[in-house]
Formats: C-alpha cells, sequence, structure tokens
C-alpha cells in the first residue's frame, strides 16, 4: 500500500487504494537513466484535488547515486531509492524502494520542468485485461507476477488518467 512508502509519494495517499509492487525491485541501475539536470534536485510537492494543484508542506530531495536516487523529505527520516526507467521521450517508470520494503512503482512524466507522477493503483490496474497477464491481485494489494518489461508498463500507462501526484523544482 502507499502507506509503506516514505512521505515522497504519501501525499497521493488522499487519492486512495493501493499501488502496483513486487517483493525485489523489477529494474536493476543498468536499466536506470538521470532525470535531465534542468528539473533540478529539490522538489515541492502537490496534490490534485478539488480541481486544483496543492502544494504539500515539505520539500523532497534526489540526490544521485549512480544512475540511481536516494530520495528524502526534510519533514521525515525515511529514505527511499529511486530509479527511473525511460519509456519514452520524456516518460519513464519510477521504481520507489524503502529499506526491507516491497518495490512500488509510479508512471513518471516531465512536462516543463513538472515531474508528474501517476501511481499505478491495483483498483485501476484490474480493470485492465492486459494486467492480468502480468499482476498479481491479493484483496486491495497488487503485485508483479515475475521480472516484467517495459511494454507491459506501456500498456498500463495508456489507460490510467492524467496524473494526481507532481513534483515542482524548488529553486
Amino acid at each position: 500500500m502507499l502507506r509503506r512508502l516514505p512521505v515522497l509519494v504519501v501525499t497521493a495517499l488522499s487519492l486512495a487504494g493501493c499501488v502496483l509492487q513486487s517483493q525485489t525491485p523489477n529494474f536493476d541501475e543498468a536499466k536506470a537513466v538521470p532525470l535531465p539536470k534542468a528539473l533540478g534536485t529539490r522538489f515541492a510537492s502537490e496534490t490534485f484535488r478539488d480541481n486544483a494543484w496543492q502544494r504539500e508542506e515539505g520539500t523532497i530531495t534526489f540526490a544521485a547515486e549512480g544512475k540511481t536516487y536516494i530520495a528524502s523529505n526534510d519533514r521525515e527520516s525515511s529514505k527511499i531509492n529511486v530509479l527511473f526507467v525511460r519509456l519514452g521521450a520524456a516518460s519513464f517508470v519510477m521504481q520507489a524502494v524503502e529499506k526491507d520494503k516491497p518495490a512500488a512503482y509510479l508512471l513518471a512524466d516531465i512536462d516543463g520542468d513538472t515531474l508528474n507522477l501517476r501511481p499505478l493503483f491495483c483498483e485501476e490496474l484490474q480493470k485492465q485485461s492486459a494486467a492480468k497477464e502480468t499482476v498479481r491481485f491479493e484483496r486491495n494489494d497488487c503485485f508483479l507476477k515475475a521480472e516484467t518489461g517495459l511494454d507491459a508498463f506501456r500498456r498500463y500507462g495508456q489507460e490510467f488518467g492524467p496524473a494526481k501526484l507532481r513534483l515542482v523544482p524548488v529553486k
């Protein structure tokens, strides 16, 4: 569930539901790509609710470590390993792994200087026939059945609506 992730995506709790997970990370550092330097490393988190973007408290920092990042929030001591795997010119799968927790997956799209995030909610995946081939559903949770390629993540994204969470650079 989202509550298993630190504050990086905890603001998405208000969107309800559990996100796609895997017991071990699906992607390794060899597949990771860095985000464009123009985005910076410090972000404010915003959630779309009541038909408007609303800023959450705190600042999220991505500290580069090789081709991956250590994400932290200035309001919490948790740290999370994050990597981005390219899906398209400005779209990525974001894999987030907190120590001793399953990996969680979000779709990320760059729009100007903003990083839009679409958590892969189990409830929405359950409606997709393509997801049933690669995802195991257990009550409110969902897990990748085995190592899953980028084509599956592209298919998941085709049926998801617009982002409800975004990271905006803090200058």
